[in-house]
């Protein structure tokens, strides 16, 4: 069916609200912070309360959550890779407070998307909250545009204040010159450049699938907003979301959601929406400079890229001693900042795992990202239930999955990773629901439990 209405239902308020803090990472905008004094709500905290209540209410309702034979095997692969790094984590950090930071850190991701999955039991409401999540992004991305218009380089030291975490301002977490220019990557104040980019690549498939299944005006203004959004991540100068993208979109091609004239249009749409931001292509373009010249006006390419290669030698050399456990994160880290003369580590997500988490940690994640792949063909492919459920739904998180495959090269997972990965499995979960009955018994339950 297609959709010709911009009007919006918050399903599961709650549970919503934790979602959007969580991924947008509000409590660390410059200016919530600045709301509230200089203080730095931790993102676990939310999570934990959220997580105490929606256990609680399950516990005085006696409600099962709903289960599937499909995802059974999926979620038990979770809590198995989430064992794993609970031992690491006990296993090598020497402190309590670097035990209980790290517990939190993976623990919060964990509790997340035991949450989202619990909570979301019809791709109707997965569907609605992905749209206010593209909306929320559209406010985001103007508020990058019109803050970086009037703030210059030069101003960045007033938005600067200490705060219960540390010093906090506008972090756009890395500058480079080009042609004798500072080229500053834009991001939310307060938020670094990678995290930034990291949030708005997912959301633009997201517009590219409301103005699939929309109709009139309205179609236009979803191309509107995923157009700006493609804009602000081009001024952010993220490599690794620009590859994560153009990957989710081959994918889609396959799945023919575009046709050759649609292919043309948004080939020509990059190339000439950013003819003045040619720091994109010169980012993207860096690490060959490793191995090759491209250009003395781009000054700092050598210096940053070669950091880079250091960062991954040192990290194959821990693999090479097959870590079974890691040797921890606070040991990786301290080894590979005071390692180099550029403040960096490891971005490859892949091979940090093994270095800081160990062997049976990384084959835990690459089992969970090779099943859920594989429910997605089976599912996908299943032309006998393509009339009851939305099938470019279920492409949408496919195509959102392969670009965290090839995101995770890059830059470490955060929790967006696992937001999606609790939608993309209640989405499979949600089209096994189909008893009579056991729909009835949830849609009784779910007016007396709303999270």
């Amino acid at each position: 069916m297609k959709t010709t209405s911009l009007r919006l239902k918050v399903p599961y308020p709650m549970t919503f609200i934790l979602i959007v803090v969580t991924y947008f990472m509000m409590s660390y905008h410059y200016w919530f912070v600045k709301l509230l004094g200089g203080y730095v709500i931790r993102v676990w905290i939310p999570i934990i309360a959220v997580s105490w209540l929606y256990f609680i209410k399950r516990l005085i309702y006696h409600e099962k959550p709903a289960q599937n034979r499909k995802v059974f095997f999926l979620n038990v692969l979770i809590f198995v890779y989430y064992f794993f790094v609970t031992i690491s984590i006990l296993r090598n950090e020497e402190d309590v407070i670097s035990v209980g930071k790290y517990l939190l850190y993976f623990g919060g991701s964990f509790l997340l998307y035991i949450v989202i999955l619990g909570t979301y039991r019809s791709n109707e409401a997965i569907e609605k909250t992905i749209k206010y999540l593209y909306f929320i992004a559209i406010m985001l991305s103007l508020y990058i545009i019109i803050f970086f218009a009037i703030v210059k380089p030069k101003a960045y030291d007033v938005f600067h204040m200490d705060t219960n975490v540390g010093e906090l301002g506008l972090d756009t977490l890395a500058t480079f010159v080009s042609e004798g220019e500072l080229i500053v990557r834009k991001t939310i104040p307060g938020i670094n450049a990678n995290s930034s980019a990291y949030m708005l690549f997912p959301m633009i498939l997201v517009g590219i699938y409301f103005f699939k299944k929309s109709t009139r005006t309205v179609k236009y203004l979803y191309l509107t907003g995923t157009v700006l959004l493609l804009y602000t991540l081009g001024s952010i100068l993220s490599r690794g979301s620009f590859i994560a993208l153009f990957g989710a979109l081959i994918y889609l091609s396959f799945k023919k959601w575009f046709n050759w004239k649609q292919i043309s249009v948004g080939i020509l749409l990059f190339v000439f929406l950013f003819p003045f931001k040619e720091d994109i292509y010169l980012r993207m373009l860096e690490p060959l400079s490793y191995y090759f010249n491209i250009g003395s006006d781009y000054i700092q390419v050598e210096k940053i890229s070669t950091a880079r290669f250091e960062t991954i030698r040192d990290t194959l050399d821990i693999i090479k001693e097959i870590p079974l456990i890691g040797i921890g994160m606070t040991n990786f880290n301290n080894r590979q900042l005071n390692l180099f003369d550029t403040p960096t580590t490891e971005h490859n997500e892949y091979i940090r795992m093994i270095a800081e988490r160990g062997i049976f940690s990384f084959l835990s994640f690459i089992f969970i990202i090779g099943l859920l792949i594989y429910l997605f063909y089976r599912v996908l492919e299943n032309r006998k239930s393509q009339n009851i459920y939305q099938k470019d739904l279920g492409e949408l998180f496919a195509a959102g999955l392969i670009g965290f495959i090839i995101h995770l090269n890059f830059a470490p997972p955060y929790n967006y990773l696992w937001i999606w990965l609790a939608f993309s499995v209640a989405w499979i979960r949600n089209l096994g629901l189909t008893n009579p009955t056991l729909l009835r018994r949830l849609r009784e339950n779910e007016k007396r439990f709303n999270p």
